[in-house]
């Protein structure tokens, strides 16, 4: 799925989205825990993996 596809989809249903990684390259994030929040990572603008934390 596209990340933009995805961003609309999730912020109607009240989620945050954050993109922990992209194209081989991971972000630096904290270990907060976030219910309403969806981890994503990325493959050239399309959603590879994703899940709640």
């Amino acid at each position: 799925m596209a990340f933009d596809v995805a961003a609309s989809q999730e912020a109607a249903a009240g989620h945050a989205l954050r993109v922990i990684g992209a194209d081989g390259e991971w972000y630096a994030m904290t270990l907060d825990h976030d219910p309403d929040r969806v981890n994503l990572i990325l493959e050239a603008g399309k959603i590879v993996w994703a899940g709640m934390c």
